[in-house]
């Protein structure tokens, strides 16, 4: 009966065996998945503020860099949630200070904001703001590269 250290390397052999076995049958493009992706993604996540300590959410910013997609080529995503105190209200989402768009809270305290149209060229490290119509904070969150 083989020892306990050759059962683990031999099944240790197996598993490196099998992956090598599986990359040398894949598919021979010439076309490396970073070759093929133009598509640059900023992600945020969205914090609490001392005025709404349950909120909470994200925004995503899509951007086609090789501009392959005529009028498609920007697009934001901002989902925030917890808000139930300003639900039937309508906030305000700011990126970089600019003015980006109104998302109107649901009743179970939900907003969502989807844009294609007159979105602008967001950048890494560029926050995003929640507002109610008054001013007062909501939740915020800086753009980073989504890995």
């Amino acid at each position: 009966m083989p020892s306990t250290r050759r059962q683990v390397a031999g099944a240790v052999l197996a598993v490196v065996t099998t992956g090598a076995g599986l990359q040398a049958s894949a598919p021979a493009t010439g076309v490396t998945p970073a070759a093929d992706d133009h598509m640059e993604v900023l992600w945020a996540r969205l914090h609490d503020t001392k005025d709404y300590p349950n909120a909470r959410g994200h925004a995503v910013y899509h951007a086609d860099e090789d501009g392959h997609h005529p009028g498609k080529d920007e697009e934001l995503d901002v989902a925030v949630r917890g808000i139930k105190k300003l639900a039937g209200k309508r906030v305000r989402v700011y990126v970089h200070g600019d003015f980006v768009g109104r998302m109107r809270v649901s009743a179970g305290g939900r907003a969502h904001l989807h844009r294609h149209d007159g979105v602008p060229a967001i950048e890494q490290g560029w926050p995003v703001r929640v507002r109610t119509k008054s001013g007062k904070l909501v939740t915020y969150g800086t753009f980073r590269a989504h890995m």
